[in-house]
């Protein structure tokens, strides 16, 4: 059996408009899977505050930063903590101590968070950490209205806060 192959002009041009519509259907599907609020959550620890009012330049704080590097804008709904001993504890879901940071200073949660801009808080380190030793780890979670779980941040601690 002899198989007798014509490719047509008509048959060029729908395998190219196929190539073509497949991929930009995939395209499409990578922008809408990426597209909405990118959050990035950093944190600087063991921060001065120096030439703010009411505010003692003596005292330590951590500094949480977000920035929204998406396309929609997202709304801050809370930051907080959860203490761990060790790495254990954390998989295994037993905190020692959780906790919702209420006064972050310089701008009030809830806090819409545009596209393109960042939104910066403090803590204090001394108030969060009073009676536990900073040998463990940190987990700062920020609730956001876009999704379900927050964004987590984990930070150890090997020195005792004196």
């Amino acid at each position: 059996m002899i198989l007798d192959w014509q490719i047509t002009l008509t048959d060029l041009i729908a395998f190219y408009a196929a190539i073509v519509s497949t991929s930009l259907l995939s395209f499409e599907i990578i922008k809408w899977y990426r597209s909405g609020p990118q959050i990035t959550f950093s944190i600087n620890t063991n921060m001065n505050v120096i030439n703010v009012p009411n505010i003692s330049e003596e005292k330590t704080f951590t500094v949480f930063k977000l920035t929204n590097k998406g396309d929609r804008a997202t709304t801050i709904e809370g930051i907080g903590f959860r203490y761990y001993k060790n790495t254990i504890h954390y998989y295994t879901r037993k905190s020692l101590k959780a906790a919702v940071i209420g006064n972050t200073c310089f701008e009030p949660l809830p806090h819409v968070l545009e596209p393109g801009t960042n939104w910066q808080g403090l803590m204090d380190e001394i108030m969060a950490t009073k009676n536990y030793t900073q040998k463990g780890l940190f987990v700062f979670e920020a609730s956001m209205s876009h999704q379900k779980k927050p964004i987590t941040f984990k930070k150890y601690y090997h020195k005792k806060v004196d």
